[in-house]
């Protein structure tokens, strides 16, 4: 029988893989086709999902108080996820993506940390590796300046943290319901703000299908992520989703040829032991 700590860990690597291949989507898509557009159809695809997850499971409705939180989590994520992708239209997705991902753990832990007490000092050593790991993955050679779409990772990492604490607040209870409202209000928040900006537009063709995939694969791994927290630690499940940029890394690689530096390669190799510490 598999612990919880275990079950936990395993949805959370998970999580991670199926985020990495829709930021990775999102990101080909957002350099074809408008980022808002393509934020608000990736997310709409998620809500269609969700609700049809809810209809077919037979899923009681979830309570007011759950569905507000959810919202407010939606209304963020659309925002972050626009600036993340937005990221990754203009640098490179081996930078953009963990520095991201670094603050989508840091929040959550914090919050963690305050709700749910202090982690075992295993998982502390974990949390720190893996920030390590992070960093080296996204570390670049330039001389001078930062990194483009360094800014929209730092937003985007505010907006995921926020929201992975949003969502954990809509409860244990329901688990489609409150997602098909987080999906519908993160496409509505992303479709307003293109709108106000003049800047929104649907995607078309591969852009189109694309950000279907997006959509998909967020929603699953939001999905997973919301699962793992009732087995386990809220900063514990956040930490090891949000190595997802191995994954997105990984593809940019062999698809786009991103070079893979060798501190990158030591990055990935750091945030593979650092599973094993939080997991623990």
């Amino acid at each position: 029988m598999l612990s919880s700590d275990v079950i936990a860990a395993g949805l959370g690597i998970t999580s991670a893989t199926t985020w990495g291949i829709g930021d990775f989507a999102g990101g080909l898509a957002s350099r074809k086709a408008n980022v808002f557009g393509v934020v608000s159809l990736g997310y709409f695809t998620g809500f269609l999902l969700m609700l049809a997850a809810a209809l077919v499971s037979g899923e009681a409705h979830a309570a007011a108080r759950s569905l507000w939180w959810a919202l407010a989590a939606g209304l963020v994520g659309g925002l972050a996820l626009s600036a993340f992708y937005a990221g990754l239209a203009i640098g490179e997705m081996g930078t953009v993506a963990p520095v991201a991902a670094v603050l989508t753990a840091a929040l959550p832990v914090l919050f963690g940390a305050w709700t749910e007490g202090v982690p075992k000092r295993i998982q502390i050593a974990g949390f720190a590796l893996a920030s390590l790991s992070l960093w080296l993955v996204a570390k670049t050679e330039a001389a001078l300046g930062r990194p483009k779409g360094f800014g929209l990772a730092l937003a985007a990492g505010v907006g995921f943290g926020a929201y992975l604490i949003l969502i954990r607040m809509a409860g244990n209870a329901t688990v489609f319901w409150p997602l098909a409202v987080a999906r519908a209000g993160s496409s509505f928040s992303a479709a307003t703000i293109g709108m106000l900006t003049g800047r929104f537009a649907l995607p078309r063709a591969k852009g189109l299908t694309l950000s279907a995939l997006a959509g998909i694969f967020d929603v699953l791994g939001i999905t997973l992520f919301v699962i793992a927290t009732r087995y386990g630690r809220l900063d514990v499940t956040a930490v090891l989703a949000s190595l997802y940029p191995a994954v997105t890394v990984i593809l940019a690689r062999f698809v786009l040829q991103e070079e893979l530096k060798m501190h990158q390669r030591i990055g990935m190799l750091a945030a593979l032991v650092s599973v094993v510490l939080i997991a623990a």
